[in-house]
C-alpha cells in the first residue's frame, strides 16, 4: 500500500535515520559564533522550521532558553518525544506569533526553502524579524540558487535505526521557479511494511531576493558562507 501525503508526515518518523552523519553539533557551534558575532552576550534562541529538534537539542547547551517552531505537528511529535525539556509550537514560519522576541532567530538547513514564491520569502522573514529583541540576529539558511539546480538528478539513501530500517529515493524536478523533489521511502517496523510518497515543492531565490527580504524589514544585511555550502543570509538588528 503506498500513503501520498504531505512532505514529512507519514514520513517523520524516520527523518533521522537519513541525517545520521549530519554534523549537527558543529553546525550548532557555527550558529553560536555567528550569533555571537552579530549580537555579543545572546541569551536566548528561537529556532523556525526547527523539525525533530536536533539543532536545538546542541544550541539548548549555550543558551539559557531555546524554543522551536514547526509546521508539521509529525515532525513535532518526533522532537517532544526526543527532547521534552525544550518546547515546541507548531506554526507556519510566515503566521506563528509567540508573546516574547529572542535574541537570534534560525531557520536552519533551508526550511525556508518551503515557501515557493517571492512573497511568501517576504512573509516569512518578516514575520520571523518580528521575533528578534533588538541587537538581536536573524540567522536563515537558504535553498539552492536557481542557476545550481539540477534536473533529473536521482539518488537513494537507506538506513537501519533500532525500530525501523528505511530505504529512499529521489527524482529532482523543476516548475518555473520552483524546485520539485519526488521522494518515495519504504519503512520496515514491527508493524510491517509501509511504501510513503512525498513531493516537496522549494522557491529557488536568488541571493538578491533573500537580501531584498531581509532589507524589506529595516534589518541589516550581511552574507556568510552558510552551513551546507547554500549560503547564511544574516539581518543584524538595530540596537
Amino acid at each position: 500500500m503506498v500513503t501520498v501525503g504531505d512532505p514529512y508526515v507519514a514520513a517523520a518518523r524516520v527523518y533521522d535515520l537519513f541525517y545520521e552523519e549530519k554534523d549537527y553539533g558543529a553546525e550548532a557551534g557555527a550558529v553560536i559564533a555567528l550569533a555571537e558575532q552579530y549580537s555579543p552576550g545572546a541569551r536566548t534562541l528561537l529556532d523556525v522550521g526547527c523539525g525533530t529538534g536536533v539543532h536545538l537539542s546542541h544550541l539548548a547547551s549555550h543558551y539559557e532558553h531555546v524554543v522551536g517552531v514547526d509546521v508539521s505537528a509529525a515532525m513535532l511529535d518526533e522532537a517532544r518525544t526526543s527532547f521534552p525539556q525544550i518546547p515546541f509550537h507548531e506554526g507556519d514560519m510566515r503566521t506563528f506569533a509567540l508573546d516574547e522576541q529572542y535574541d537570534v532567530v534560525t531557520c536552519l538547513f533551508s526550511a525556508v526553502g518551503y515557501m515557493v514564491d517571492d512573497e511568501s520569502l517576504r512573509g516569512a522573514t518578516a514575520n520571523m524579524a518580528r521575533h528578534v529583541a533588538p541587537g538581536g540576529v536573524l540567522l536563515v539558511e537558504g535553498w539552492i540558487d536557481p542557476a545550481d539546480w539540477v534536473v533529473g538528478k536521482a539518488s537513494a539513501h537507506s538506513s537501519v535505526g533500532e525500530h525501523a530500517a528505511a530505504a529512499r529515493v529521489m527524482l529532482s524536478g523543476r516548475e518555473g521557479d520552483v524546485s520539485t523533489i519526488d521522494m518515495h521511502y519504504v519503512i520496515a517496523t514491527l508493524d510491517g511494511i509501509e511504501h510513503v510518497a512525498e513531493q516537496h515543492r522549494l522557491g529557488l531565490f536568488t541571493a538578491q531576493q533573500y537580501r531584498d527580504a531581509v532589507e524589506a524589514t529595516g534589518m541589516r544585511y550581511a552574507r556568510e558562507e552558510g552551513l551546507t555550502g547554500r549560503g547564511l543570509h544574516v539581518g543584524i538588528s538595530r540596537a
